[in-house]
């Protein structure tokens, strides 16, 4: 039963996995990072050159005494002689065949690998120049170039993300605007479907577990809980993980259009989020804390009815150069 409620408050409660901002990466370290990335040697090692088989050696050919006995010089006829050296010849024969086919089979497994190791290389070698070029830059340079590499933010943030654990299937894509400080995500959020609407517990005696089903209401309010925390946690992600401003996010579910039987995406949240703000908050003390409240107090998009109904809402557009 524990397991099955646990189960139950991770998702009501995901915002609880919200890291502080504070005490996240900082300009300087990043820069550090950065400098260090641009110091690098190339080293990763090169592919490996296919060895050249061993071929079989052809069996040699029977001589006219293969395969007869010890009196059979005495005693075979000639018709006899005739029919042992023809089985000779047809052994030996299929013998050269099947090492033929199998040098056949070597060689030409042999040239695929040389083709294949003869394209990995090329691109290693390719890969190795480019990485000296871009490794030449001086400390100057790459300083300079720190603070609008975008994809180097990128590759910060992807790296976290791909740590992340979720309760539910939950999908993320994000775009780093290192010039207005501000990171932007889509959120795929999973369904309310998905949301659990049965809770359990032990009877009087202690001897059974119980199952109560939910009421509507109270699984839209654990799925508002649930999206909201979603966000709350990815917006104190990328706070810990970029010193970047701002961050703007957007949820969508997908559903069934009416209109073209075709999967749309629907939004249902859309809110921008300042550091400020996220790290007055008290991360010791996260079970206190309500996330629907957290990004109500944020410049929010939301059609949310006082019984957890969402509507579908039009999301923040942040055109290139505006924070």
């Amino acid at each position: 039963m524990e397991s099955l409620m646990s189960a139950i408050t991770a998702i009501s409660s995901i915002h609880e996995l919200s890291p502080s901002p504070v005490g996240g990466n900082t300009w300087a370290s990043l820069e550090s990072h950065y400098l260090e990335l641009h110091q690098r040697t190339f080293d990763r090692p090169a592919p490996v050159r296919p060895a050249k088989p061993e071929y079989s050696p052809l069996p040699s050919a029977p001589d006219e005494r293969s395969g007869r006995g010890f009196l059979g010089g005495w005693f075979e006829t000639d018709a006899a002689r005739t029919e042992r050296q023809n089985e000779n010849q047809r052994r030996w024969q299929l013998e050269v065949a099947d090492v033929e086919r199998e040098n056949t089979l070597l060689k030409q497994r042999y040239e695929k690998q040389r083709v294949a190791w003869a394209e990995q290389y090329a691109n290693w070698q390719f890969d190795a120049q480019e990485y000296n070029k871009n490794s030449a830059l001086t400390a100057g340079v790459a300083r300079e170039q720190f603070r609008s590499d975008a994809r180097f933010f990128e590759d910060c943030l992807a790296e976290v993300l791909s740590q992340t654990e979720w309760p539910r299937e939950t999908l993320v894509t994000f775009e780093v605007r290192p010039d207005a400080s501000m990171v932007l995500l889509d959120i795929d959020l999973p369904e309310i479907e998905d949301m659990p609407d049965k809770m359990y517990g032990v009877n009087a005696r202690g001897t059974d577990i119980t199952e109560k089903t939910m009421t509507q209401k109270a699984v839209r309010e654990s799925y508002a809980r649930h999206v909201h925390g979603c966000l709350m946690r990815l917006a104190a992600i990328v706070f810990r993980t970029l010193p970047f401003e701002y961050v703007v996010l957007s949820g969508f579910t997908q559903r069934i259009s009416k209109q073209t039987g075709y999967l749309e995406d629907e939004y249902i949240l859309s809110c921008r989020i300042d550091r400020h703000h996220m790290e007055k908050i008290n991360y010791t003390n996260l079970e206190d804390v309500d996330p629907i409240a957290v990004l109500s107090v944020q410049t929010l998009i939301r059609k949310m009815s006082a019984t957890f109904l969402f509507q579908v809402i039009d999301p923040f557009t942040i055109t290139a150069g505006t924070s």
